[in-house]
């Protein structure tokens, strides 16, 4: 039994998974625009100290890398920033998958 309350599932299954998706590309620009823009004073090793690293950044995961004595020690983002790259990136195509998934299956086994 295929009708327009299957085929509007299917969309919202579509919508949420883009919005989704959507909203992890965006908080990875943001991520990175606010390492490319950081200087020395973001990179303190911690607060009060007068010791400062080299910003620069981090693809993966997203975010401002600090390296202090010439890389001995090096402070990362954290690494739970790589589940939202891998969301932004399978976010989609799982929506798509799931959209079609469910398709096949009776509304009433959902």
């Amino acid at each position: 039994m295929h009708n327009r309350a299957m085929d509007r599932f299917d969309r919202r299954v579509l919508i949420v998974g883009a919005a989704v998706t959507l909203a992890c590309v965006a908080l990875i620009v943001l991520w990175l625009l606010d390492a490319s823009n950081a200087s020395r004073s973001d990179c303190q090793l911690f607060d009060g100290a007068n010791v400062y690293g080299n910003p620069s950044v981090s693809w993966l995961p997203p975010g401002l890398r600090c390296s202090y004595n010439d890389g001995a020690f090096v402070e990362q983002p954290s690494h739970l920033r790589t589940v939202v790259v891998v969301v932004a990136i399978l976010g989609l195509p799982f929506s798509w998958w799931m959209a079609r998934a469910l398709r096949r299956r009776p509304i009433s086994e959902i």
